[in-house]
């Protein structure tokens, strides 16, 4: 009302003008001036999607996209709660479409309510069978009920849908992980840097996947490829812990030398990681070499002041030769 207001105000200034250009000349102004009246008053419901939704709702109930966009509001700011209201108020206006259906399982997968997730997924599915995120996100729920099997199925579909998907080659390649397939794993990994030149943790996980096939090379270029795109990546760390495991794994297997070099290699990889220097101790003890294992034990002490246990190996080993 208050635009109306100023708009007869301007119309009542324009009679006193009686030259038809002067009139034209006003009336433009007068228009201008009401929808800058307007439009200022829309401000306070524009500043978020959240006021911008609501206030659509409020005027149309059966708005279900505007339902849907406010449960994805919700959904950014981490509220899956009243994101799933939304989601099924959406479902509930319009029950043969796949969107409201599609958020409401990904609501659900959020809540970890993966049965629901999957029920919903399958409406989706039902309507539209080539839906893309809808193959992705099945998958993705299969993953996390660590049926991994399952989820390579749905993501090599979204493939068949949609070749090139980086995010489906990247979830394939996390299944495979996940079930020790390092070759696969490292294959699909790869596929999807090759769609996204800058995939950080594809360029992670793909190190990881060469780690543990042994190809030491290729993990290195990864990281560094890793490194490139995300200075501060958390790649080399991650490797050189593996390559210490792996260590550990073969000196439980009675296979000491093995052990040694993958120790050496994650100190190679990571100069800073003091567990590195720690374990080359213990082998180079096992080994009666007992000067090397102070060596190592004195560079843990001299990245980590604090480790105790290699405090107590140089004290234990204090004079020996």
């Amino acid at each position: 009302m208050a635009g109306i207001g100023i708009f007869i105000a301007a119309f009542a200034l324009i009679e006193r003008f009686p030259k038809q250009e002067m009139r034209i000349t006003y009336v433009t102004i007068a228009i201008c001036i009401l929808f800058t009246g307007l439009t200022v008053a829309r401000i306070p419901i524009w500043k978020n999607s959240l006021s911008l939704w609501t206030d659509i709702i409020a005027k149309d109930p059966t708005a279900a996209d505007a339902f849907t966009n406010r449960g994805q509001y919700y959904e950014s700011i981490n509220d899956y709660d009243k994101a799933f209201l939304d989601f099924s108020e959406s479902v509930r206006l319009e029950p043969n479409k796949p969107g409201g259906y599609h958020n409401r399982a990904v609501s659900y997968f959020h809540k970890k309510d993966f049965a629901l997730a999957l029920k919903d997924n399958q409406r989706v599915l039902d309507i539209d069978p080539k839906h893309t995120d809808a193959l992705v996100n099945r998958g993705a729920i299969y993953f996390n009920m660590n049926q991994n099997d399952s989820a390579i199925f749905y993501y090599k579909k979204a493939l068949e849908v949609t070749p090139g998907l980086a995010k489906a080659y990247y979830n394939c390649g996390a299944a495979y992980f996940n079930m020790k397939d390092f070759s696969s794993a490292a294959f699909n990994f790869k596929k999807a840097t090759e769609y996204i030149s800058d995939y950080t943790d594809a360029y992670t996980y793909l190190a990881l996947s060469n780690t543990n096939l042994f190809k030491f090379e290729e993990a290195e270029f990864a990281i560094n490829a890793s490194e490139k795109y995300t200075p501060n990546s958390a790649a080399r760390t991650m490797v050189s812990n593996e390559l210490i495991q792996l260590g550990n794994a073969a000196y439980r297997n009675g296979k000491p030398d093995e052990a040694l070099n993958l120790y050496t290699e994650s100190a190679r990889i990571m100069p800073s990681n003091a567990e590195a220097y720690f374990n080359l101790g213990g082998i180079y003890l096992m080994k009666k070499e007992i000067l090397k294992a102070r060596e190592n034990w004195q560079k843990t002490l001299s990245l980590n002041p604090n480790h105790a246990e290699a405090k107590n190996w140089l004290t234990r080993t204090a004079g020996a030769k």
